[in-house]
């Protein structure tokens, strides 16, 4: 009966040690989860995000470059770039004023996403460093300009 009562006590305690090391894996694998959705999270916004800013601004750089590249030595194309807009509108419609946009879009959407992540581990690492006792060498770090001017004295 002793036996058995020792027994119950050592499997007791087995599956209260088990239980801990499952709510300890389960926190780290809560925080690494929370992570991964975070990081996620940033990817999709980002890219949703420089996805929309760039359907929003190609038509005016579209625009922008075909009044530039109008040659100087003939008769101008275009008067002006309401004149360039309305002109492209009527020739091509309007998805004239998107041809070649698919490469851009691609290119928004990898930018703005790893700024957005970069931003979010920036913010998290800023306050890392706050807890860590750093709190006063970051600010000077994250505040200063990367190319400091360097004055130049001429006699």
């Amino acid at each position: 009966m002793a036996k058995e009562a020792h027994l119950g006590s050592a499997q007791l305690a087995h599956t209260q040690l088990a239980h801990e090391v499952d709510v300890t894996d389960n926190q780290a694998f809560s925080v690494v989860s929370v992570q991964a959705m975070n990081a996620l999270q940033d990817i999709l916004f980002g890219s949703v995000a420089g996805i929309v800013g760039k359907v929003i601004e190609y038509p005016f750089d579209t625009v922008k470059v075909r009044l530039q590249s109008q040659p100087d030595h003939l008769p101008l194309r275009y008067t002006g770039p309401l004149d360039c807009f309305k002109q492209s509108l009527q020739h091509e419609g309007f998805a004239g004023l998107y041809r070649g946009v698919s490469a851009p879009l691609v290119g928004a959407a990898v930018e703005t996403s790893s700024l957005f992540f970069s931003v979010r581990n920036v913010v998290q690492r800023r306050e890392i460093f706050a807890y860590s006792g750093c709190s006063t060498i970051l600010p000077k770090i994250s505040t200063d300009p990367p190319f400091t001017p360097i004055p130049i004295h001429f006699p």
